[in-house]
């Protein structure tokens, strides 16, 4: 459950469906009581952690680079954002809690060497469960 300090903590997460994000921000209203920002795709998700400067980014790794009308090319750049949030000296700091698809063993390694506190694979893990890690992690900040 959460606790009264959390109650003015920030969270970004990067998601691109929208799906996802509408069952995360229910449960994370219900069990994470932390004000949720969502971006859908690597500019927004940038331009937000600058502008909200959150203190947990939940961060999706298949994202589009950004929104574009009609279809939308998705690849990795999750990691990229995350490159980029490691080499700026204000988002350096940012618990990262990847939440994704992805379940090799190279790109857990890619998210930790990043610094990533947390590796959770979407479709093993219940939204539940999730809302419990991320309350973990916002503990120990």
């Amino acid at each position: 459950m959460a606790t009264s300090k959390q109650k003015n903590k920030r969270i970004l997460l990067v998601e691109d469906h929208p799906d996802i994000v509408a069952m995360y921000k229910v449960i994370f209203e219900i069990k994470v009581k932390a004000e949720l920002s969502v971006a859908e795709d690597k500019e927004s998700g940038l331009k937000m952690l600058k502008d909200k400067k959150p203190d947990l980014l939940l961060l999706d790794i298949v994202i589009p680079e950004k929104k574009t009308h009609g279809l939308q090319p998705t690849a990795r750049h999750g990691f990229e954002l995350l490159k980029e949030l490691r080499q700026d000296k204000d988002g350096k700091d940012i618990p990262v809690i990847v939440l994704t698809n992805l379940e090799s063993t190279r790109d857990r390694r890619e998210a930790q060497d990043y610094g990533a506190v947390d590796y959770i694979v979407k479709s093993r893990t219940l939204p539940n469960e999730v809302a419990d890690r991320v309350n973990e992690a916002l503990e120990k900040e």
